[in-house]
């Protein structure tokens, strides 16, 4: 389990999660890993990030019978229901799951990828994507 954490499960760690997603998607990895996204907090307002996804053929709507602020993203023949969720709330086994802030001064544990801006994140998890497929294909080939 890799889980991208923000303050309040923001734009950067949804976008994260969805285009880590994405990527293993394409290499065909998706069943492999989970990929989440939590804030040390949550804050009660709309992911307006999200509409940066539009201009790469995703489709993002409100989920129709869902919670506020809950939102339905397409791409392909992935589907993902997006909200707001606190790191509290995933309850992770430590011994598997992986922690990356996509904040400054968050942690001083685990890793830390930390975003120019939002625009940079698609190539930045495609490329992650891309080496864990290499990592995989290497594990596979040589045993």
């Amino acid at each position: 389990t890799v889980v991208f954490v923000d303050r309040t499960n923001d734009d950067m760690g949804q976008l994260a999660m969805i285009w880590l997603r994405t990527g293993l998607m394409y290499y065909g990895l998706n069943d492999k890993f989970k990929v989440k996204s939590a804030g040390l907090d949550t804050a009660n307002k709309a992911l307006s990030g999200l509409t940066l996804l539009k201009k790469d053929g995703f489709r993002v709507t409100n989920a129709q019978g869902e919670s506020l602020f809950t939102y339905s993203v397409r791409y392909g023949s992935g589907s993902w229901t997006i909200n707001r969720k606190t790191l509290e709330s995933l309850d992770l086994d430590e011994d598997s799951s992986v922690k990356v802030y996509v904040q400054d001064g968050l942690t001083d544990r685990n890793a830390e990828i930390l975003f120019e801006n939002k625009a940079v994140i698609a190539g930045e998890m495609v490329y992650v994507a891309s080496q864990v497929d290499a990592i995989n294909k290497a594990k596979t080939e040589n045993p």
